[in-house]
């Protein structure tokens, strides 16, 4: 995904990737009182025999449908980019929907006189993946950076009022031979911006956040009780299981930066966190941390500090439950440990439920499994989307602001140019293509060197540090 790939929260009958994740059970469910299917092609064009989500904080949902319908002969271009929603009605008259766009249907055989289909949905954060760019962002903030992306390729269901931390503008940003998605997921995951879905009957937001005042409860379950036989209350939705689980992090995170404006200045930056544990006090350094200001690498220090803190203390459990929604807060009640009675946020969830007697009175089989982690604590995305490397050296066009004198060299007061790489479509091929790029002299110091400056339409070699 474009997200980068990362461990399913669950495999098959078991939760893979942790030995203290709990493995979710089935269970007839009476508190399921209907799930229906809406598409582009109408309400009744097919019956669910199945349903199975996943979804995690900051990385795209995923949901797999298995159906049936009459029609053997459904034209698959009808359904694909389309909305297809799956609404589950409770028995108390409310309603659950998850709603995405079909990214591929397949037909998959018969059962008697009915056709069998499969079709996947996603949020159309995953259409990004689709596409892909080599382009350049001046003097923009992430935020308007990911307004951009998101309004040049004509996707507006999305909210950023989630979003409080003041993000200074960037000089230069290139997406470079990548996905729109990788672009967007790793500058989301650089400065420790996230997100959930919403969703209604026939669409879904991307709810962008970036700190606690994001998340509050789902309506009617700020409180969720624990039993922990699950055959106990199965009228009562309520969570069977909880496994808690805590491990060692890293107690500092330094960074440090070099900015050639301020050669002298010491950019380094550190955030701690206190651990009682031993080992806990080790120091993880990262150079160059990506930023020219002293309160630039404050925020990123707390912000890779917070990325390893959210993974400190996690708890998984089962439940029959719809109101674990990821991005949601809630708390638990009636666990037999007292301390476990607390706030959490919802971090993922992996839910099925299957349908019998389709034709009869419909009977829903259930199974829910979700990861959550304190509510106290800040979530921030991990880093897991690859950065792109330029190995080597490339060649660009020396520019500058059109009826600029081609013998009389544009430069800065530090002999610095601007260029137009071949790459970049988007380029004027004036004084907006770059940023000012330090020309690498013969020799250079305090009172002696030589210096050339290239002239306008100069083809330059130009290397990038750390590629």
């Amino acid at each position: 995904m474009g997200g980068g790939e990362s461990k399913k929260l669950f495999h098959g009958d078991r939760i893979a990737g942790d030995d203290c994740m709990a493995t979710p059970q089935s269970s007839q469910s009476s508190f399921i009182k209907n799930v229906a299917v809406d598409c582009s092609l109408g309400s009744d064009a097919f019956k669910l025999r199945s349903f199975h989500y996943t979804e995690s904080l900051g990385q795209p949902f995923k949901g797999v449908l298995e159906l049936q319908s009459d029609n053997a002969d459904i034209d698959f271009a009808q359904l694909l980019g389309k909305p297809m929603t799956v609404s589950i009605t409770l028995p108390g008259g409310g309603q659950r929907h998850y709603s995405g766009l079909a990214r591929c249907v397949r037909q998959t055989g018969d059962a008697g006189n009915t056709a069998l289909y499969r079709a996947e949905i996603v949020p159309w954060i995953t259409c990004l993946e689709l596409g892909s760019d080599c382009r350049i962002f001046q003097n923009k903030s992430a935020i308007d950076i990911l307004h951009q992306i998101f309004e040049d390729l004509r996707f507006s269901d999305y909210d950023v009022s989630g979003v409080i931390g003041n993000y200074s503008p960037l000089e230069f940003c290139a997406q470079y031979n990548e996905t729109h998605s990788n672009f967007v997921h790793r500058l989301m995951q650089r400065f420790g911006i996230y997100y959930f879905h919403k969703h209604v009957a026939g669409r879904h937001t991307l709810a962008l956040c970036d700190s606690h005042a994001s998340h509050g409860t789902f309506p009617g379950y700020a409180k969720i009780p624990y039993h922990c036989e699950k055959g106990t209350a199965m009228n009562r939705e309520h969570i069977f299981l909880w496994t808690a689980s805590e491990q060692m992090q890293s107690g500092k995170y330094t960074l440090k930066d070099y900015a050639p404006s301020s050669p002298k200045a010491d950019l380094v930056a550190s955030h701690t966190s206190n651990h009682s544990y031993p080992h806990g006090d080790l120091e993880r350094f990262e150079y160059p941390g990506g930023y020219d200001t002293q309160s630039d690498g404050d925020s990123l220090a707390t912000v890779r500090i917070e990325q390893s803190e959210c993974r400190e203390k996690e708890f998984f459990g089962e439940a029959f439950c719809f109101g674990l929604s990821v991005g949601s807060t809630f708390s638990l009640e009636g666990h037999p440990r007292k301390d476990q009675n607390a706030s959490y946020l919802t971090e993922s969830v992996d839910f099925s439920i299957e349908v019998s007697k389709l034709e009869a009175a419909p009977a829903y089989s259930y199974r829910s499994g979700f990861k959550a982690i304190p509510a106290s604590v800040q979530f921030r995305p991990q880093r897991l989307s690859p950065t792109p490397r330029i190995a080597g050296v490339q060649t660009a066009v020396v520019v500058a602001p059109v009826g600029q004198d081609s013998r009389v060299p544009y430069t800065d007061p530090s002999a610095s140019a601007r260029v137009q790489f071949h790459w970049d479509r988007a380029g004027s091929k004036d004084e907006r293509s770059s940023c000012w790029l330090r020309c690498s002299q013969p020799s250079a110091g305090s009172g002696w060197g030589s210096i050339f400056l290239p002239l306008v339409g100069n083809e330059v070699i130009v290397a990038f540090e750390d590629g």
